[in-house]
């Protein structure tokens, strides 16, 4: 079992950011919160377009206009259902509400299933995830990280990271495509073109029709800057790397 640091808190096993969750917060997330058929869900695991996806629902909710994402930061427009501030963002919002989360399946919502309520799930190569993360981690003052990468890639095939093992998390998620209102995107396949990606979101939302001008902004505001490698950092070497994996099931732009 994990063991929390300082800076986190343990709930059902898994380790999170104490500053942002807490047991009431995960307990509601879990069993309080009450699921409206018309809510979209944006799950990730961390570092897997998270932001990204946030700006892509905003922009085709708003109808292309930026000002929304201009003028309201992305947890107010987007809130996490885990989160120490989600009741207070989303009792009482009017539908369709954007809820994100990074919490495995078995801990999301129990009045998910059953629902109508639609669920993005954007997937994103586990040696990108985990790069990613490991810099994050140096940045982020509250999170806990090792300084040597090769322990850091150990920690996280193992899942003794926080939001636990990326690859529970996939195999759990994906495991209910078939049982809920599912749409499953790569990271890679945002990177291909946000342009189809947000075409792709608005015909399965089947809220609206994205005209040329909507498609155009949205591919102009949304355009990646995420999950790349702060300018002269080193990059970790292909060995280091090896051992985590690329499941071949989820890697393919399905």
């Amino acid at each position: 079992m994990a063991v929390p640091g300082p800076h986190s808190v343990l709930y059902e096993g898994m380790m999170l950011p104490a500053l942002v969750h807490s047991t009431e917060s995960l307990r509601y997330a879990q069993l309080g919160f009450q699921v409206r058929d018309r809510d979209i869900f944006s799950v990730t695991y961390p570092k897997s377009g998270t932001t990204w996806m946030q700006e892509l629902l905003t922009l085709i909710h708003s109808n292309g206009d930026p000002q929304l994402a201009w003028s309201v930061p992305s947890w107010e427009r987007v809130p996490w259902v885990e989160q120490t501030t989600a009741a207070g963002f989303l009792e009482n919002r009017p539908c369709p509400r954007l809820i994100s989360s990074h919490l495995p399946c078995g801990l999301v919502p129990t009045s998910l299933h059953g629902s109508n309520a639609k669920v993005i799930y954007t997937v994103r190569n586990p040696k990108d995830v985990c790069v990613s993360l490991y810099y994050y981690s140096k940045m982020a003052s509250f999170l806990e990280f090792p300084e040597d990468f090769g322990e850091f890639v150990e920690l996280f095939s193992t899942g003794k990271v926080l939001f636990g093992s990326w690859f529970q998390h996939v195999k759990g998620w994906l495991g209910l495509r078939d049982r809920l209102n599912f749409l499953l995107l790569t990271y890679e396949e945002m990177h291909q073109g946000s342009r189809a990606t947000g075409r792709g979101i608005s015909r399965w939302r089947r809220a609206r029709h994205l005209t040329g001008s909507t498609r155009s902004k949205c591919r102009t505001w949304a355009s990646d800057s995420h999950g790349t490698r702060p300018e002269g950092s080193p990059p970790p070497s292909s060995g280091q790397l090896q051992s985590v994996g690329t499941p071949r099931s989820v890697c393919v732009g399905t």
